[in-house]
């Protein structure tokens, strides 16, 4: 699992690794929507957006993708499941495609708010890319 969460008080970790910096960018948005939706397999691929972000450190694009994405979920009750994501220096073109929740089909476990710089480490090692943050509930 590309994934694994982490337990602290009263918000929601994430330790996420992938092999690729746009890779780790992936894993992590998908690691959102998995912990937050309890059958993900079941989100459709029915409609896509387009992403374009550019921020001053990749901390900073890092944590402006991820509340992106749940500026979507938050705003237009979009699920997403497939992201393609490109990364060049701190710039970020993506493209995140779900469908607008359907509390019939989809359900919801955990909420999360927003993607935070509390406890926020991305590194690289010769295993690949690594991501450790933590987000409101």
């Amino acid at each position: 699992m590309p994934y694994e969460t982490l337990d602290h008080t009263a918000d929601y970790g994430f330790l996420v690794h992938s092999e690729t910096l746009e890779g780790l960018f992936r894993e992590s948005a998908e690691a959102l929507f998995r912990e937050m939706v309890a059958n993900f397999d079941d989100v459709r691929v029915r409609r896509c957006i387009e992403i374009t972000l550019e921020e001053e450190t990749l901390e900073d694009l890092f944590v402006s993708w991820l509340n992106e994405l749940l500026f979507h979920f938050e705003a237009h009750k979009m699920l997403f499941r497939k992201f393609e994501v490109k990364i060049r220096g701190t710039s970020l073109n993506a493209t995140a495609c779900g469908e607008e929740m359907d509390r019939s089909r989809h359900e919801m476990v955990i909420g999360i708010k927003s993607a935070t710089y509390h406890e926020l480490e991305i590194w690289r090692d010769e295993r690949g890319w690594h991501a450790k943050f933590i987000c409101d509930v």
